[in-house]
């Protein structure tokens, strides 16, 4: 990924470089020096406000992957702890509610989490996690606390499924991303314009400018979808969640 992202850099600066020679080879009059403190207060301030969106386009996305994140953290911790507190069961719900525990954690890692990349939610997770809630609700042994932590837990395991698919809806609208890409290159073909001066120091600023808007998009849409990006949210924790159900299994039962 981070190839990509020194190649997108690399390729920006020599296109903002090549298009500097190119205007004042083939178009553009060389700028005079009386121009120069207006040229540099006009596109110093053009520069500062590009920047400044894109910055604040990074927080908010770092915002919204730090949320999929913890709702991801939520939902694996209440499936955790409905694995726990089925323990309390007879041996045959036990296992029963168990097993359908571990059968929706694997299929939201080996289905869902694919699609999640796409905003779409798997319907067999869904299934899963219905027939879960179901089976809480008729199982009888165990104690009236035994069963509503069960209960209890499957409730927010479904709470925190919505909030992680909304999650992965949340992002950028693409013409706000299509006017920060036409916005890239309009800025320094407008500082070309506003008499951009020649000369080997100059080409390579322009180079520069260019390759910091370049970097500043890239990273934005690195960021933008929380589990399709790339950065990206991990099953992880799911993953560490059936790690503690095979020390959960070790244990033995607890009866309240």
């Amino acid at each position: 990924m981070w190839v990509y992202g020194a190649l997108v850099v690399v390729a920006a600066f020599l296109c903002g470089a090549a298009a500097a020679r190119l205007w004042h080879r083939f178009v553009g009059p060389r700028g005079s020096a009386d121009g120069l403190p207006l040229l540099a207060a006009s596109c110093g301030t053009v520069a500062s406000l590009y920047v400044l969106t894109i910055a604040f386009l990074i927080v908010s996305a770092t915002s919204s992957l730090g949320g999929a994140r913890a709702d991801a953290e939520a939902e694996a911790a209440a499936l955790r702890q409905a694995y726990l507190a089925a323990g309390q069961l007879d041996p045959a719900e036990r296992r029963e509610v168990r097993g359908a525990v571990r059968a929706y954690a694997d299929t939201v890692i080996d289905d869902e989490w694919p699609e999640l990349a796409r905003d779409k939610a798997s319907r067999e997770a869904w299934e899963r996690l219905d027939g879960l809630n179901s089976l809480t609700y008729g199982v009888d042994s165990g104690s009236p606390r035994a069963r509503d932590d069960v209960r209890q837990a499957v409730n927010t395991v479904y709470e925190q499924r919505r909030h992680r698919l909304a999650a992965a809806a949340d992002r950028l609208p693409g013409i706000l991303v299509a006017f920060l890409v036409v916005t890239a290159v309009v800025a320094p073909l407008y500082f070309l314009l506003a008499g951009w001066p020649s000369g080997v120091r100059a080409t390579a600023c322009l180079g520069v400018l260019c390759a910091l808007f370049a970097s500043g998009i890239w990273i934005v849409l690195q960021l933008n979808q929380p589990f399709g990006s790339g950065v990206r949210v991990s099953p992880a924790s799911f993953q560490e969640a059936l790690a503690r159900m095979d020390q959960i299994d070790e244990r033995p039962a607890v009866r309240r």
